[in-house]
């Protein structure tokens, strides 16, 4: 069925609207809103999100056909996890940081003081910035280097800079960096001197670093990689025919644009460039996007028909489907006129308007134009600016960011911007079932209005998200909050690791990056938020590493085996060796290793003072060859005995151990790698290290740490402890928060 709006259309649309009703009659309304916006396995995807006009329109029109709720499917009450568990996963996402012990928190108000000592510091800076990177996407310009040229021709002390040769790629990657960080380092700057959140938008200000306080003309002098508040009075507008200032500096003259917070960033709009047939919407669509939560593209479904698509006056659809959008975008693409292809200010000629050359030749240009006479006005949401003509003093972007952060929609658009740093995934995505997406919205419709009842405190916003039953339930695959737990970024497992062993494994953000479903924000733009085979192996090698670490440290530390009993011996066909142990109390080990080139053949009995004796036999095929017998809980001596028909040489050694220390002890590692020091958790961990014993290679440990003149058994302990990291370390609660 396809609908178009006017009276010409009435015989079309009469029939689908009763065969519309017949289908709703049918299956249900509900069904058919659930397809409309993706859900019910629809195969044409999504036509219309729940924030589109046109959605309010259809749910009025099925409301009479909506079936009733099944009480079945009604919300259960969330089983929540441990706070300290809470606690942990917040500080490692937050932070950056496995906490080294965790505070006893009694009370949900306990656990939110706890939370409040995480909002500080670099590592939630850094999360700040990332996040905010992870949409905005400004870090491109490290790539893209569109900027360089436009640089050279509107900042004189940038031109000077690069003319006077010397390290210039140097100087221009370091302005590129300063540049792309500088909407992320306004957020963190707001969020880190506790700001209202508005003031993204609103700031007068810049954020300026070394390279970029010099070619803005900057008050201020900031260190390397420190970020200043400042003005950027270092931008030149033409003063001739030629629209680059370069062209004749004596002629140019100040731009002075007064900064619009990150609206005006030259990171921002070099991001989402524009051009003669754009006319910065891009730019419009994506202020939508990120501080409204609306996404324009996906409030209507998309007419292709090349009829429709040629149907343009000026640049402007006129068609219905097509006005439906560009009458919402098209004002606010107007706000940012001032702004250039690539965000310089008043780049055209004589430094009065940014319109093309092209425009200008056709019949609706006219002198003192600032704009396109063809679009819409300047404003937002209906709403026309009211400009004085020809008044500097009034920027439309400056009244957009105004409005914008009057709306009610800002405070749901910073919530849905900020979700995906927290959750891995967008919050309203509305192919969800109206359980999970019901009790979403209505958790986002209360945090709207807690946010905005703080002044706007991005800081209370993010605990609020932390302490929902979206963050703190129990996985349950029925569960209408979390079905299951979020993949760690290669930035955050980069930082687990670090946390807890002190090993730095820079591949994570550097040479696998795009392998572990990382971001450039020019090449690939979205995370990998699912599992891949590589991105196994790459943990897998990640893992191997880190444990060389680990074992080291252990080594240099305290075992937690030890050896009553070491020899060297040989022994002769059929003279058994014992070895007495009846000292111990509990928990001994008896470890072999050849200690001769040819393989030999042994019999090892156990015989407790009290019981039945055990017998086994071993076969060490060769030198460096090892054997580690199962635990023994008993007093007892071994006897060892061989058939051989010559002496064979042996390294022996009884490892004896505190059984409930050692459980202890894993349950410590558990909770620290995986979050969790369950049973269910902890034995088989226990028993993977306890079942290590042929199969532990003598290599295991090369590499990692120097074993000459170790004791054998202390290698073979070393051994099963690499192998027990890196089972720690590869399992998907390590790899998941």
């Amino acid at each position: 069925m396809v609908f178009e709006l006017g009276p010409q259309f009435l015989k079309l649309e009469g029939p689908n609207v009763e065969q519309l009703k017949s289908l709703a009659t049918k299956i249900g309304g509900d069904i058919i809103l659930k397809k409309v916006r993706g859900a019910a396995a629809h195969g044409g995807g999504v036509q219309l999100t729940p924030d589109a006009e046109y959605y309010d329109l259809l749910q009025e029109f099925l409301a009479p056909y909506m079936q009733e709720p099944d009480p079945a499917a009604a919300i259960k009450t969330p089983i929540l996890e441990p706070r300290e568990n809470t606690f942990r996963r917040a500080s490692l996402l937050l932070t950056g940081a496995i906490p080294s012990s965790l505070p006893s928190l009694k009370s949900d108000e306990e656990l939110d003081t706890a939370l409040s000592s995480l909002f500080d510091g670099d590592g939630f800076y850094d999360f700040i910035k990332r996040g905010a990177n992870d949409r905005l996407l400004t870090r491109s310009i490290n790539i893209s280097y569109s900027l360089d040229f436009y640089l050279t021709h509107y900042y004189p002390m940038y031109s000077a800079t690069v003319n006077a040769g010397g390290a210039v790629a140097d100087f221009q990657k370091a302005v590129r960096r300063e540049l792309g960080e500088a909407p992320l380092e306004l957020i963190s700057h707001v969020v880190r001197t506790n700001r209202p959140y508005t003031e993204i938008l609103t700031a007068d200000y810049a954020m300026v670093s070394k390279q970029t306080a010099i070619i803005f003309e900057a008050n201020v002098s900031p260190q390397q990689d420190e970020f200043l508040p400042a003005k950027d009075e270092g931008q030149m507008v033409s003063g001739t025919l030629n629209p680059a200032p370069s062209g004749n500096w004596e002629m140019a003259h100040k731009a002075f644009a007064e900064p619009v917070g990150i609206l005006s960033s030259p990171g921002f709009l070099q991001q989402y460039q524009t051009n003669a047939t754009n006319r910065n919407r891009a730019r419009a669509r994506w202020t939508y996007q990120h501080f409204l939560g609306i996404d324009i593209e996906n409030s209507s479904s998309r007419n292709v028909d090349a009829s429709v698509l040629i149907d343009v006056q000026g640049g402007i659809p006129t068609r219905p489907a097509c006005k439906v959008c560009h009458d919402r975008i098209d004002p606010v693409a107007g706000a940012f006129q001032r702004y250039g292809a690539r965000g310089m200010y008043l780049d055209g000629p004589f430094g009065l308007d940014t319109l093309d050359s092209a425009y200008k030749r056709t019949a609706f240009y006219k002198p003192d134009d600032t704009w396109y006479r063809s679009m819409l006005a300047p404003g937002f949401e209906g709403a026309t600016f009211n400009l004085v003509e020809g008044s500097a003093d009034q920027d439309p972007l400056r009244l957009l960011a105004e409005q914008i952060t009057a709306h009610p929609k800002f405070a749901e658009g910073t919530i849905k911007f900020w979700w995906p740093a927290i959750f891995g995934e967008e919050l309203l995505s509305y192919q969800l079932d109206d359980g999970r997406l019901n009790a979403r919205q209505e958790w986002l419709n209360s945090a709207a209005n807690s946010f905005i009842n703080s002044g706007y405190n991005l800081k209370d916003m993010l605990k609020s998200a932390v302490l929902s039953p979206f963050f703190r339930s129990e996985v349950s695959a029925d569960s209408a909050y979390k079905t299951g737990r979020r993949l760690l970024t290669p930035e955050e497992l980069h930082k687990k690791t670090r946390s807890l062993t002190q090993y730095d494994d820079s591949r994570f953000i550097k040479d696998w990056q795009f392998l572990y479903g990382g971001i450039d924000s020019y090449n690939v733009e979205q995370r990998q938020r699912a599992f891949s085979t590589m991105m196994y192996q790459a943990a897998k090698l990640h893992a191997m590493d880190a444990s060389c670490t680990l074992i080291d440290t252990l080594n240099k530390t305290q075992l937690t085996a030890r050896a009553t009993h070491q020899s060297k011996v040989t022994i002769a066909k059929n003279t058994p060796f014992i070895l007495t142990s009846d000292t111990q109390t509990e928990y001994q080990q008896l470890h072999l290793k050849n200690d001769q080139v040819g393989p030999v053949s042994l019999s090892v009995k156990f015989i407790p003072i009290e019981g039945q004796a055990e017998e086994s036999t071993v076969s060490l095929a060769g030198i460096k060859s090892y054997w580690l017998s199962k635990p023994q809980k008993q007093k007892g001596n071994w006897e060892i005995t061989t058939a051989s028909t010559s002496a064979i040489k042996l390294q022996i050694a009884l490892i004896t151990r505190d059984q409930n220390q050692e459980i202890s002890e894993f349950s410590k590692l558990a909770f620290n790698f995986w979050g969790d020091s369950g049973t269910e958790a902890v034995q088989p961990l226990y028993e993977f290290f306890q079942g290590i014993q042929n199969s532990i290679e003598p290599n295991l440990t090369e590499g990692c740490i120097s074993i000459q003149g170790m004791p054998a058994w202390q290698v073979s302990e070393l051994a099963r402890w690499r192998l027990t990291y890196i089972r720690l370390m590869t399992d998907y609660k390590y790899l998941y928060e």
